[in-house]
């Protein structure tokens, strides 16, 4: 994804993008899904209060996920198992990972809300938060597979010492990203009292990055 923004009618201003092969930066996970005619839907979905469905994390971070949930099901003979009771869950199923029940005594018209807070894995990789079902009277113990087919959120984990501006610039909220876009605005003009454009880019790319990197240290 490339970041392009207009400032106060400044030039376009083109932010660092990811080079292939620096990380494996996945779509947007589905918001709908649905399972034997059954039906679920997820919004609002935040990650450590930021309203996104995707985060860059490092090893072993604390993180909460916050989101609604809606089902649904027409009845139908032909759908299967049209008389078990089916469970929903969500979770992750990295070595560490949860399973959160948030469906109990069969889908149908029903919506709620569900937060938990868990651990990033400690091994660099991409993680998918998805959803998984069973056929029981209870919740059971779900072992969560990492398909992004099942995709409602993804963690990216990152060590720290692989965090650059240009990997972290897809994943950073607007009040980040508009600090960056100043900070990029600044270091365009050329004045005798401006302090940032005399940085070179690299340099005020380095700065950048000790921010957004300090600001997520202090969720570990």
């Amino acid at each position: 994804r490339q970041y392009q923004r207009r400032v106060r009618g400044e030039s376009e201003l083109r932010m660092p993008v990811l080079e292939p092969g620096q990380l494996e930066l996945t779509q947007r996970p589905a918001s709908e899904h649905q399972w034997a005619g059954r039906h679920f839907k997820w919004s609002n979905i935040r990650l450590n209060g930021s309203p996104t469905a995707r985060l860059l994390a490092l090893p072993g971070q604390t993180i909460t996920i916050s989101l609604d949930w809606k089902t649904s099901w027409d009845y139908s003979p032909d759908d299967y198992c049209p008389g078990c009771i089916v469970q929903l869950y969500y979770g992750l199923g990295a070595p560490g990972g949860f399973s959160q029940g948030i469906v109990r005594s069969g889908i149908r018209q029903e919506q709620g809300s569900d937060q938990h807070e868990f651990h990033a894995p400690t091994e660099p990789g991409t993680y998918h938060v998805t959803w998984e079902i069973s056929l029981d009277y209870n919740f059971v113990q779900k072992v969560h597979s990492n398909d992004p087919n099942k995709s409602l959120a993804v963690i990216h984990v990152l060590p720290h010492t692989a965090w650059h501006l240009d990997v972290m610039m897809p994943f950073v909220g607007a009040e980040m990203e508009q600090l960056v876009v100043a900070l990029l605005i600044l270091n365009r003009r050329d004045s005798e009292e401006n302090v940032i454009a005399s940085l070179d880019r690299n340099v005020l790319a380095i700065i950048v990055s000790h921010v957004v990197l300090a600001r997520q240290h202090e969720q570990v």
